[in-house]
């Protein structure tokens, strides 16, 4: 359905506004019948003692602050479909608002925006006596900080953390009603780091978010649980000494290889250091203490729950397998190294601190939970064909509570670099030869099709912090990840991968799991690629939200495939589909319609109907028409429709233009002041956002910062687009993508109308043939916009051919945009285009 079909009256509605925006800067307002509508902003006040004492007394929501009764009528700019209009915000100091829209008399609920708003909490809920991290956005608000964009010191933006002027706070009202005042140690626009009291009373609680700014106040409710809750090791000071059990470990000298004194025949540490685990384990927890040495293992170990395996010093203590290579340059062969499919074991509810492990065949170091019964082994074809980590893991079950701290964990890529010439099995297949593969020299079957990983996990709460990770493939995988901090490390990704990889449900015909990956951090590491064969830094598929990804340093990848840096992958289907009728949660398809679209979509539907429950996790997205930016999961399905979890805020109708997705889109992910080297695409959304925030990052010598919609990539993602993004005050130079790709910064792709909603490009800088571009693949041609609110302002463009590329089907708005050495300024093939230069 179109959205110029048959329009008929609509309750006015402001669904969304962009958060956070600066005073004078224009923001996107999204809904229903606002053609010809005037906007009245409205300065929200409150302030920081009247807010406390509102609190003490039990008052909540709007009663926390107030509303001016005289407001300012903003201008307009562009309204687009009388869904999506471009307004100029109101000069001054910045300031949260309260707007209306008025049209024909009627006037819309008013919508409250540049307010603090609370995405998620790190653990799901607060410790006392412990830190609190709480992401989401308008926090610290624009106007205190200094300079943003191209710094002195490198490229800032509204992620960078504020220790003072921030102008913060956060209380806690706990379950004894005890109002507690946390101190704010730093915030920047994204995020929060506070200080919960000791004595906070245990149990459900409220926590407030306010800025000085901004007036509205933030509340969430979650838990307060007693400190060391989330501690994974229980009874650490009990020690449990791996070489009174058995173990044997040697310090090397030089003396012994001048005398050619070798440590092959070193004994099998592994039976002593699972003595000292399983007593610890029957100790209820306790430290497995490794002293400085050298430990040989021909098998593997299992942690038990509660247990902390610790060595003495980070930089002495060596636990390594057998690596095949010779009497002097190593020790065992590559038939007992292949016997350890996974050499640390566990359950869950452990920590791995302090130690350095060298593996060269096993196909993960670390993993947990196992499946012992694994049918698939190393030089199996049903194997090869899936990664090992989702043969070799248990995917019935989960190992939550996990620390890694302080490793160095080396996964040598076995295949490419140590049994390249090996022509007995697993190592070789003739099936596989190079010359009829095409790969490189020293490639075969494994290395092609097999992605080996240090760490892999499935489950939740899980540290991976200040370690040295060097991957045979992947370096860590979590599967079902969420409350995950992955923190300060150093990954050296290998072969035919990349650093980490997110799953949120199985690619293994054996496993039907599913759980979306949320609430992850990713920050302060170091990532890089030891292999030409590599695929991506980062790669997650489907179903992720709450990611926040800061000050990361992303180094020069080896150029080969798509060497992309932070990609979020979809691999879910997202239909436009054509609608037959609405009834509250309800909404019922037009099968004919459908079939005749995408056929019988591969595991969506069977003899022209939908299969009942495949939607049943997914979610209704609506990218057009009446109920614009809906957004609303969905519990249920039958043959022709869908239930969705609650009604939408309108009447949907002929004119609503629908997403159906039987995964959620990419949702709330921070990517700010990170650092992205020489690679193929540097951050890239491969379709499918709601609400992401991309900010203060320096990409060099690669394809830049792109939210590109795939429509056309497969039969059923044919709306793919992006909704309510913001790409903010970044900096992309010495601009070079993989194969016949540019280097950009904005929205591409497309083949149907309707997919992107409001999307913020504001504050970058696009320099050496990088462009802006808002370039939909399909052409307008039916009186449907492909994309609508797509702003840039204030953007810098340097030593290009091309300043802004524009594509027709788009709704856009230039402001303030700069030139320098720029040959054709705006190319544009037939845009709804409004160029603003002040």
């Amino acid at each position: 359905m179109k959205n110029n079909a048959n329009m008929k009256k609509t309750r006015i509605i402001i669904r969304h506004i962009s958060n956070a925006i600066p005073a004078g800067k224009l923001a996107v307002i999204t809904g229903d019948s606002l053609d010809g509508a005037s906007f009245t902003f409205r300065r929200l006040h409150s302030d920081r003692d009247s807010v406390l004492e509102a609190i003490k007394s039990g008052a909540s929501g709007s009663a926390l602050f107030g509303t001016d009764e005289n407001g300012v009528t903003v201008e307009t700019v562009k309204v687009s479909d009388g869904h999506v209009a471009t307004v100029i915000t109101p000069d001054g100091d910045f300031s949260g608002w309260s707007v209306t829209a008025e049209r024909d008399g009627e006037v819309s609920v008013p919508y409250l925006f540049n307010i603090p708003v609370i995405s998620w909490l790190q653990n799901d809920s607060v410790c006392a006596g412990e830190g609190i991290r709480i992401f989401g956005q308008c926090f610290a608000a624009p106007d205190r900080f200094a300079e943003v964009g191209v710094c002195e010191d490198g490229v800032h933006g509204y992620g960078r953390m504020l220790s003072e002027g921030h102008g913060v706070s956060v209380f806690l009202r706990d379950s004894a009603g005890t109002v507690h005042e946390l101190a704010v140690t730093e915030a920047s626009c994204y995020e929060i780091r506070a200080a919960v009291p000791a004595l906070a009373a245990e149990g459900v609680c409220t926590l407030y978010v306010m800025n000085e700014s901004s007036g509205a106040i933030a509340e969430l409710e979650t838990e307060v649980h007693p400190a060391g809750y989330f501690e994974c090791a229980k009874k650490k000071d009990k020690l449990f000494n791996v070489v009174e059990y058995g173990a044997v470990g040697i310090i090397q000298r030089s003396f012994d290889y001048a005398r050619d004194i070798t440590y092959e025949n070193l004994p099998d540490s592994a039976p002593g250091f699972q003595r000292a685990l399983d007593a610890a384990g029957a100790n209820g927890g306790g430290t497995v203490f490794v002293p400085n040495g050298r430990y040989h293992f021909y098998g593997p170990i299992f942690i038990p729950r509660g247990v902390r395996l610790a060595g003495e010093d980070p930089n002495r203590v060596w636990l390594e397998l057998p690596l095949g290579m010779g009497p002097i340059d190593g020790w065992g062969d590559w038939k007992q190294g292949s016997a350890i499919n996974v050499f640390i074991v566990g359950e869950g509810d452990f920590e791995i601190e302090n130690l350095n492990i060298m593996s060269v065949y096993s196909p993960v170091v670390i993993g947990a939970p196992v499946n012992e019964g694994c049918r698939a082994k190393l030089g199996d074809d049903k194997f090869n064909h899936t990664p090992c980590y989702e043969n070799l893991l248990d995917q019935t079950k989960d190992a939550n509570n996990v620390i890694i701290r302080n490793c160095h964990i080396y996964q040598s890529p076995t295949y490419i670099e140590h049994r390249k010439a090996d022509r007995t099995e697993p190592f070789f297949t003739s099936e596989y030869e190079n010359a009829r593969r095409g790969a490189q020299p020293v490639t075969n079957y494994g290395a092609i099709v097999n992605v080996w990983t240090a760490i892999a996990i499935k489950g939740t709460n899980i540290t991976v912090e200040n370690n040295v990770i060097e991957g045979g493939g992947d370096c860590l995988c979590i599967m079902g990840a969420q409350n995950c901090l992955i923190r300060n490390n150093i990954m050296v990704g290998g072969d035919m991968a990349g650093c980490m990889s997110f799953f949120s449900t199985s690619y293994n015909p054996d496993n039907s799991w599913r759980r979306q990956c949320r609430n992850i951090i990713l920050e302060g590491n170091e990532f890089s690629i030891q292999s030409k064969t590599s695929r991506a830094i980062f790669w997650i598929m489907e179903e992720h939200a709450n990611y926040y990804m800061a000050h990361n340093v992303i180094k020069p990848l080896y150029w080969h495939c798509d060497s992309e840096g932070f990609c979020f992958h979809i691999w879910s289907n997202h239909m436009l589909a054509p609608t037959k009728s609405f009834d509250g949660r309800r909404i019922t398809f037009d099968m004919d319609g459908v079939y005749k679209q995408y056929g019988n979509a591969w595991g969506l539907m069977k003899d022209g109907k939908f299969i009942p429950g495949v939607f049943g996790r997914g979610c209704i997205y609506i990218t057009g028409g009446t109920g614009i930016g809906t957004r609303i999961p969905i519990v249920s399905n039958d043959e022709d429709s869908v239930t969705m979890a609650y009604e939408p805020d309108c009447e949907l109708d002929e004119t609503s233009v629908v997403c159906l997705s039987d995964f959620k889109k990419f949702e709330n992910t921070y990517i700010v002041e990170n650092e992205v080297g020489a690679l193929g695409r540097g951050i890239y959304y491969w379709g499918g956002t709601y609400s992401n925030v991309v900010d203060g990052n320096e990409l060099c010598d690669n394809g830049g910062i792109l939210m590109e919609d795939l429509s056309g990539c497969g039969d059923t993602w044919q709306s793919a687009g992006e909704l309510f993004g913001q790409i903010l005050n970044n900096r992309v130079y010495r601009g070079r993508a993989f194969y016949s790709n540019s280097s950009t910064i904005g929205v591409l792709g497309g083949t149907t109308h309707d997919t992107s909603v409001s999307v913020i490009i504001r504050g970058n800088v696009a320099e050496d043939d990088t462009t802006y571009v808002a370039l939909p693949r399909r052409k307008y041609e039916d009186g449907s916009f492909s994309y609508r609110g797509i702003v840039f302002e204030d953007n810098l463009s340097r030593n290009s051919e091309y300043g802004t590329e524009l594509g027709s089907g788009v709704s856009v708005v230039i402001r303030g945009a700069k030139y320098d050495n720029v040959k054709t300024e705006i190319a544009d093939e037939g845009a709804d285009l409004t160029v603003l230069d002040r």
